[in-house]
């Protein structure tokens, strides 16, 4: 059973047998001092209604080239929940963080200028059925 209540960002409520691996990162995507609104709230809800029609399957990592430090600094403490990187370039990590997301992408998503093709996408969870690591989630228009 799923609550969440979008208005005022109330945390998502899993009731069930969902793996440790999702607990955690779901613990950690509400675990923000700063209340992130609620397209934030909604995105979340989107993520753990995907990952329960799916399954809970577990994929593929994520590729580490392009990767920001700080997410391998993440990966390093075993995804903890509580960590929180220090980003003094918000700027320069925008853009790192920008071509590991495009490096991510299916080629069919990715113009030849290296810019991610949003028109091409429908739906506001997807997984790209050629790579078991693509999973998208954008908010819906």
């Amino acid at each position: 059973m799923l609550v969440s209540s979008l208005a005022n960002s109330t945390p998502t409520v899993m009731e069930g047998n969902a793996p440790a691996w999702f607990s955690d990162s779901l613990a950690m995507l509400q675990s923000s001092e700063i209340p992130l609104g609620e397209g934030w709230a909604e995105l979340v809800q989107l993520w753990v209604a995907f990952e329960e029609k799916e399954g809970f399957k577990e994929r593929r990592k994520l590729l580490a080239k392009d990767r920001p430090e700080c997410i391998t600094d993440w990966v390093r403490r075993a995804r903890s929940p509580t960590w929180r990187p220090v980003i003094t370039n918000v700027g320069a990590f925008r853009k790192v963080f920008h071509a590991w997301w495009v490096s991510l992408q299916p080629k069919w998503r990715v113009s030849g200028k290296g810019a991610i093709l949003t028109e091409d996408v429908e739906g506001v969870v997807e997984h790209h059925p050629k790579s078991s690591s693509a999973i998208h989630l954008f908010p819906p228009p």
